[in-house]
């Protein structure tokens, strides 16, 4: 699971075909804290954190100015932080030891769609790409459902906004679902 790598990958294929990158996922940054180019990566951060902000007071987008920071490798949602207060995002950043890996920054969708019980939900298939670019999709897919109720209100409750399984064992989730 190398987000870091798939962020990369789509912004070098918008780039060159001239799809905005914004059409196909939100405002993604890679951070990584070994880099030369960190502090310019906070900047690229910071501006992003900031316009976006703008754009809420503005009333120019619904929503809040959440982002949400992924750890590159990990994966079952392990590392998964919300934040939406800057300086504390980039005290987390700055704080993030050199050799802890790549880290996603993205900006959180606040506005999802829902399941019954007013939970996030996210829709898994798989597919095989052919050397000859045929794709094939495989026929049965996965709908995996957060454990609890879906609250923008509260990013500290990260199984309202992860939907992943393995969050899920161990939190209680109704029978209803």
């Amino acid at each position: 699971d190398n987000k870091d790598q798939l962020a990369i990958a789509l912004r070098k294929y918008c780039g060159r075909s001239g799809v905005p990158m914004e059409s196909l996922m939100p405002e993604t940054h890679v951070f990584q804290p070994d880099s030369r180019q960190k502090e310019k990566q906070l900047e690229s951060i910071i501006e992003a954190f900031r316009k976006h902000a703008q754009l809420a007071s503005a009333k120019m987008v619904d929503g809040k100015n959440i982002w949400i920071l992924k750890q590159s490798e990990l994966n079952q949602g392990k590392g998964c932080v919300l934040m939406d207060d800057l300086e504390t995002m980039i005290a987390f950043l700055r704080g993030v030891a050199d050799d802890a890996g790549a880290w996603v920054v993205q900006q959180y969708v606040d506005r999802p769609l829902l399941y019954v019980g007013n939970r996030k939900f996210d829709i898994r298939c798989w597919v095989v790409v052919r050397p000859n670019y045929q794709i094939l999709l495989y026929r049965e897919g996965v709908l995996r459902v957060g454990a609890a109720s879906y609250d923008v209100d509260d990013i500290s409750n990260i199984h309202a906004h992860l939907s992943n399984h393995c969050l899920a064992v161990g939190n209680a989730c109704p029978a209803t679902l």
